[in-house]
């Protein structure tokens, strides 16, 4: 926790993001006629996180404070509200140096291949179709209450994002949400001006394909580089748990089905053996971490989806809806039915 300085700057860890962008929540607050102190203190939210955009905070007082203030507000969107206040300034050194990059392509690869050095919550990977591409927005960490409100954040705030390096005449070409459609979709196509498709496995953004080849207007390569070789320093300051970066990796490689140590290895620069033998060392194995990654995945689908049960044993690389069933169970305790419906 950060001290009255706001000494909660530190290199991230699982589970934290950079405070930035819920620097708009106190001024949402404020117009909607509520004291912003009084509710951060409610969600038990020290100001100080707020101090310093790049400041660490966990993910679970992130959440609950995204809670408290929709319930406040009556604003079941209020997610939505504090990602489209975003940009690529709410991103910092990071979105700066994106920013600066040649192409909007090239920014994107720059945003995800290092936005781990920023958060710990959220692994976003680039799909090009070609005439489409495909931003996936997966959660970094299980299932926790009120995701649905940071994936709307998360969502809006990639958009910004994308308008902020292609211009006002970027747009969307579909929308994906994943959890339950809310009672009112309104203000979701009022900002997103594109068809929404709620109850979706991974949170994306599709786009037209041509928007990756275009030139940033200022882009300066000088800035680039300074910025560059400043974030790399960073990063070999650090020295990150092999398991949580096996994590990483697989969290993106169970959507879609492609999962083994080769290559995952591969991504790492370790051969499977290293990989195998690294992970002994941490008490891990990598077949049990494809385990965690995997009903973390269906947990997060169960609760905020209405997706059903056997599609969702489908998604996360099970077979066998019984075998699945069994294996939910010895990891969180209860069936999938009963996480859904843990009232029943």
């Amino acid at each position: 926790m950060p001290d009255a300085k706001g000494s909660g700057r530190r290199p991230p860890q699982p589970g934290f993001h950079r405070a930035g962008p819920l620097f708009p929540v106190p001024d949402i607050l404020s117009e909607g006629g509520h004291n912003p102190s009084e509710i951060l203190a409610q969600a038990d939210f020290p100001e100080t996180y707020l101090s310093d955009p790049e400041n660490q905070v966990p993910l679970t007082a992130s959440l609950r404070l995204l809670a408290i203030c929709a319930v406040r507000m009556n604003c079941p969107h209020f997610g939505l509200l504090v990602g489209m206040r975003g940009g690529v300034a709410s991103l910092g050194r990071l979105g700066f140096l994106a920013q600066n990059e040649a192409h909007v392509g090239g920014a994107l690869e720059t945003l995800i291949g290092r936005q781990h050095q920023i958060n710990r919550i959220l692994v976003p990977i680039l799909v090009n179709h070609g005439d489409a591409a495909t931003v996936n927005l997966l959660p970094y960490n299980g299932p926790v209450a009120g995701a649905a409100l940071m994936h709307d954040l998360v969502a809006a705030m990639a958009v910004c994002v994308l308008r902020d390096l292609c211009g006002r005449n970027w747009h969307p070409l579909e929308i994906h949400l994943s959890h339950s459609a809310p009672a009112d979709a309104a203000p979701f196509s009022a900002f997103f001006r594109a068809p929404i498709r709620f109850n979706a496995e991974v949170t994306s953004i599709t786009f037209p394909g041509h928007w990756l080849a275009m030139t940033i207007p200022g882009a300066n390569p000088t800035l680039r580089r300074l910025l560059a070789a400043d974030l790399e320093l960073e990063a070999a300051t650090r020295t990150d748990i092999i398991a949580d970066d096996v994590r990483r990796l697989l969290r993106v490689m169970v959507p879609g089905g492609e999962v083994s140590a080769e290559t995952v290895g591969r991504q790492l620069g370790l051969h499977p053996r290293t990989l195998h033998r690294r992970l002994a060392s941490s008490s891990h194995s990598f077949r049990s971490l494809v385990a965690e990654v995997r009903l973390e995945l269906a947990a997060h689908i169960i609760q905020n989806t209405d997706t059903p049960l056997s599609q969702v044993a489908s998604m996360v690389g099970y077979g066998d809806a019984t075998a699945f069933s069994r294996a939910f169970r010895r990891w969180t305790g209860k069936t999938p039915t009963e996480w859904r419906n843990p009232a029943s």
